[in-house]
């Protein structure tokens, strides 16, 4: 799993999550985890492709 921040419009930033592969989890887990650390909006719109279902 990778975590990567992003800059973007000025001083928006982003927080990145690629190759997290859900097992006994949902996304919402760490989105809510990562909401709650940074007192910040979270969004855990899927990204997944069919084929990594």
């Amino acid at each position: 799993m990778s975590v990567a921040v992003k800059i973007q419009e000025g001083k928006k930033v982003s927080t990145l999550m690629s190759g997290f592969k859900p097992f006994l989890i949902t996304a919402d887990v760490p989105a809510e985890e990562l909401r709650r650390l940074s007192v910040s909006a979270t969004s855990g719109a899927s990204l997944l492709s069919p084929y990594d279902y």
